[in-house]
């Protein structure tokens, strides 16, 4: 018995597979796309829209965080001791070459970080004899805030 129900050719077909064969079926998609009268209207805004993005993320990246006077009137020995310590503890300190002032910067983390409160510092300086001297202290107050 023969089938006779349907012939089957058995020349080799040639598949498309590979890369480039998906490359060019997804540009001539785009293209496709891009042609819409509604995505024509709509490139305008489109390009607004991301460049503004963009212009927000270059502002953020660049704005220097505000600074906080530290200490204000420090002789040069205290001062450079109270500097070293800082940076060793990987604060970002600066000293104000007008007014001497040091000066810290916290990130948003750090800052998200506090816990609403009062506190109190002080910062104490060991001699290599071990005398210790406090050179400041001082009340914190950290309220709340909203801005995020």
């Amino acid at each position: 018995m023969t089938d006779t129900s349907g012939s089957t050719s058995m020349t080799p077909r040639m598949s498309e597979s590979g890369m480039m064969p998906r490359m060019g079926t997804m540009v001539s998609s785009a293209r496709v796309f891009y042609t819409q009268p509604g995505v024509q209207r709509a490139l305008p805004t489109i390009a607004a829209a991301v460049l503004v993005i963009v212009g927000l993320i270059f502002y953020i990246l660049l704005q220097t965080p505000d600074r906080t006077t530290l200490f204000a009137s420090l002789p040069e020995t205290e001062k450079a001791k109270v500097l070293e310590t800082l940076r060793n503890n990987g604060t970002d300190v600066q000293v104000d070459a007008t007014t001497g002032e040091i000066t810290i910067s916290l990130t948003a983390a750090q800052t998200n970080a506090l816990v609403a409160g009062r506190y109190v510092y002080d910062a104490e300086i060991t001699s290599a004899g071990g005398t210790v001297t406090r050179v400041i202290e001082g009340q914190i107050e950290v309220t709340p805030g909203v801005t995020q």
